[in-house]
């Protein structure tokens, strides 16, 4: 994988330095976009294990709370923006001139798809109660 992109020459224009800069601020933004989701999925998934918890042990504790729909509600409120913000940054890492395989091997990247992949992962134990393991 490029983690580091080493400067040529010719990068060290003030072009190419702006675009290394405008590089950094997707891939920042990206990051942003993994955090937040990754803060919706976690809450999400750890909210919906304690009130299913909570409605197991005592069924009257929490009569008016759907627990399944709350959890799938931040769960996807997680995994779907990731998504998008992981479009964006694929296009905008191509408009910048980069190839397809930099933007799709970059560490933001393959970050944002770790966590989309575990979201979808826990969406699909909330939706069929299947195991994790």
């Amino acid at each position: 994988m490029v983690f580091i992109r080493r400067f040529r020459e010719k990068d060290r224009t003030n072009d190419g330095l702006a675009i290394h800069r405008t590089q950094m601020a997707a891939d920042r933004t990206l990051l942003a976009w993994v955090r937040t989701g990754m803060s919706f999925i976690s809450f999400g998934f750890t909210l919906y294990k304690i009130l299913d918890a909570a409605v197991k042990v005592v069924p009257s504790a929490v009569p008016l709370l759907k627990v399944k729909p709350l959890g799938l509600l931040l769960l996807f409120m997680g995994t779907l923006p990731l998504a998008v913000g992981m479009i964006e940054y694929y296009k905008t890492s191509l408009d910048l001139g980069g190839t397809r395989k930099e933007a799709l091997q970059s560490a933001p990247f393959v970050l944002g798809a770790s966590i989309l992949l575990l979201g979808v992962i826990l969406s699909f134990n909330i939706l069929f109660r299947l195991p994790l393991f």
